[in-house]
């Protein structure tokens, strides 16, 4: 008789056994484990600190909010430290190693750790040398867009790591010169806020506010906002001047994020307020922490509701002067260089209430009148009735049944909502309101992805002021900011009036994986449309080409250009790229009813405006208008032509599809021709000027579409025609 053993108890035997292996193997792979960790660990130490030749570990004070910190050695001396800290990027926890030496110089960093999940080919990037070589030699605070670049699609991986660095830097100081004690008495110290108080006196607080204290030197004030993650406590001196005299953000009173919204604690920020006297407003007189807009605003907020409680208390007889801890970053001013005019770039990561047209009437009551006469343009053109054959050339995407003329900036909004064109994303409103264009320069390439319908219930304005502004009034700023990552270094050779346009009137796409939008070069002489061509025809996605869409009868992959205004101006054969910008020609100057001069927003056609053409084309011109008007009449000739043979290769090509007559070889021959001479001809027919801004480039387009054409034509089999 066979022995019968209980199921319960073959279930134990087994794990008993399983148990027994993995604790087997566990104690055989623990200690290599342990040892490739501390090995990576020094490997990281090493590259922040290439002079040291050992590592001493510091023992950790309770509370501190470094993961480690070590000292550097060299031949036994101390040359500096080097801290671990964590903090939370766009995918997870982000492990960043920072060296610094006794001076408060940062000798290195290295970015990682075993959680490390950032995107690939985005803020993955934040670990590789190009990103993390740009912190040697900097002094904390370190701040993305201002002394660090980020990684373009990775606003939020790259503020993080400025954020994690600043929290190594300071606790790093603080080992360096310890922060002197304050020996006041505790009731006097009023959280170290209000300097000099030799008196503390509780007033009754208003409503919102905690507690309200007046004293010899001014008046604290206790006040409580809702941050990222719950409430935070804000207490603010203010001296009997009006100024900030100490902001301090209790960190038992705030449970912000770690690395991120935490470091609205550090000098860095709050020293923003120091010797001012507001009110304070993000974006234009206080920058937020990277990655942490949420929570700066909120104490931004508690600052200005601390200011206006205060105010009923202050003695003016009392008021001495309050330094300021350091003037913060503002807009650079509009400079002349080689004759042209300097651009700015919108700060990032940083969230602003975009001011409207409305907003500035009162300030510029002419220049927004001029804007408002945009309206006047009500006129649509149905393009797939005036160019009958896009409907076969656009085969495979809205464009071939919806495609109306632009009315101008004024309309954008109403445009884009009734094209008849599906909108999925968020991206579609990149050139048509600039409360997309705030929100993403506060959230990075995370904007692009969200659903079109959200966003729209949230646009209030067109085309306005901060598009070309940001806030600023007069001041010309980039506030589309993949035109300043496209052109680098380059963006200071391009005259600020014409960049201003070329934000929208350029030729883009959405990238494949962030849906950013993205322009297909990396400098002025990339603009080419031979390189942005080539750009493309080099660019994969999925294993295959890109395209923008695809014929469902032909197979090609296509590529739908855009508006590019901008690459055909400054494109080679253009001969006034070097003489005028965009608004010398578009945007004239005009008077107001008291004689002063100012610049029309309305945007209206050279040809338009006849003071220009008298006092300033006339110099050159003798009749300016039958010069353009013939232009444009052959540049159309020749782009109805051209865009019938298109048509009739699409058919021709769909039809040997059909007849299986063919091999993928030969086909793909014919294909790629045809979307090399697609993108020729549509670079022509959708760049509104119609030969005028480039006719030399234009008719290099259209020759280079007719060529390739003719080559396609010549690989169909004689049966075919």
């Amino acid at each position: 008789m066979k022995l019968r053993i209980p199921a319960w108890l073959r279930l134990a035997i087994i794990c008993v056994a399983v148990g027994g292996m993995l604790g087997v193997v566990n104690s055989i792979t623990k200690g290599p484990i342990a040892q490739r960790a501390l090995e990576a660990a020094n490997a990281s130490r090493y590259a922040c600190f290439p002079g040291a030749d050992a590592f001493e570990e510091i023992a950790l004070p309770e509370g501190s909010t470094v993961d480690g910190c070590y000292t550097a050695m060299q031949n036994g001396s101390q040359i500096g430290y080097v801290t671990q800290v964590t903090v939370t990027g766009f995918g997870g926890p982000v492990e960043i190693h920072v060296g610094m030496d006794l001076e408060g110089t940062i000798t290195g960093i290295s970015v990682g750790g075993a959680k490390f999940s950032e995107t690939p080919g985005l803020g993955a990037k934040s670990k590789e040398p190009a990103f993390t070589d740009q912190f040697a030699g900097l002094t904390i605070p370190t701040q993305v867009g201002n002394n660090v670049d980020a990684i373009t699609g990775a606003t939020i991986t790259s503020g993080a790591v400025c954020s994690g660095v600043n929290k190594a830097g300071y606790f790093v100081r603080d080992l360096i010169n310890p922060p002197a004690e304050d020996n006041r008495p505790e009731d006097l110290q009023f959280g170290g806020v209000l300097p000099g108080a030799t008196t503390k006196e509780q007033q009754t607080a208003p409503e919102g506010i905690d507690e309200l204290y007046t004293s010899d030197a001014g008046v604290v004030v206790y006040v409580t906002g809702k941050g990222r993650n719950g409430p935070m406590q804000v207490q603010v001196g203010i001296g009997h001047s009006g100024q900030v005299a100490g902001v301090y953000i209790d960190p038992a009173k705030h449970s912000e994020t770690e690395g991120l919204g935490d470091m609205v604690e550090e000098s860095y920020f709050w020293g923003q307020f120091i010797g001012q006297s507001g009110s304070f407003t993000i974006g234009d007189n206080v920058d937020a922490v990277s990655g942490a807009t949420i929570s700066s605003q909120t104490v931004v907020d508690c600052v200005n509701k601390a200011l206006e409680a205060a105010q009923p208390y202050l003695d003016p007889s009392k008021a001495t002067q309050i330094a300021a801890m350091g003037e913060t970053d503002g807009p650079a001013p509009a400079l002349k260089a080689d004759g042209k005019r300097l651009t700015q770039v919108v700060k990032t990561g940083s969230g602003v209430t975009v001011m409207t047209a409305q907003d500035w009437a009162e300030t510029y009551p002419e220049i927004y009148a001029s804007y408002l006469a945009n309206s006047e343009n009500t006129e649509v053109h149905d393009y797939t009735k005036d160019y009958p054959m896009i409907g076969v050339v656009y085969e495979g995407m809205a464009f071939s049944k919806f495609y109306g003329s632009a009315r101008g900036h004024t309309y954008t909004v109403e445009d884009v909502t009734s094209t008849g064109r599906p909108h999925a994303l968020a991206n579609c409103f990149s050139c048509k309101t600039p409360d997309f264009t705030a929100m993403v320069n506060e959230m990075g390439d995370a904007a692009y992805r969200l659903a079109f319908e959200d966003v729209l219930a949230q646009v209030n304005e067109s085309i306005s002021c901060y598009n070309c502004h940001a806030n600023t009034g007069d001041e010309l700023v980039i506030t589309h900011t993949y035109l300043a990552d496209a052109l680098g270094e380059e963006l200071k050779d391009v005259d600020a009036a014409t960049l201003s346009c070329a934000q929208c009137h350029v030729e883009y796409y959405f990238h494949p994986t962030t849906k950013a939008t993205s322009l297909p070069y990396t400098s002025l002489a990339t603009m080419d449309p031979d390189a942005i061509l080539d750009y493309y025809n080099h660019t994969q996605v999925n294993g295959e080409v890109f395209a923008d869409y695809v014929n469902p009868r032909t197979g090609v992959r296509q590529i739908k250009v855009q508006h590019p205004e901008f690459e055909t101006y400054m494109g080679a054969g253009s001969v006034h790229k070097d003489t005028f910008t965009c608004a010398d020609c578009h945007m004239g100057e005009a008077t107001a009813a008291d004689g002063t001069t100012y610049t029309s927003h309305t945007w209206i056609s050279p040809l338009e405006n006849q003071a220009l053409l008298d006092n300033t084309c006339a110099q050159c011109h003798t009749d300016l208008a039958g010069q353009v008007a013939a232009i444009q009449e052959e540049a159309e000739r020749r782009t109805y032509a051209i865009g019938y043979t298109l048509e009739g290769l699409t058919e021709k090509l769909a039809k040997a599809v059909e007849s299986g007559k063919y091999t993928e070889e030969e086909l793909n021959a014919i294909r790629a021709l045809a979307r090399d001479a697609q993108f020729y001809w549509d670079f022509v027919f959708v760049e509104n000027s119609e030969g005028a801004h480039n006719s030399a480039l234009t008719t290099r387009c259209l020759n280079q579409a007719e060529e390739l054409l003719n080559q396609a034509m010549k690989l169909f089999k004689a049966e075919e025609g």
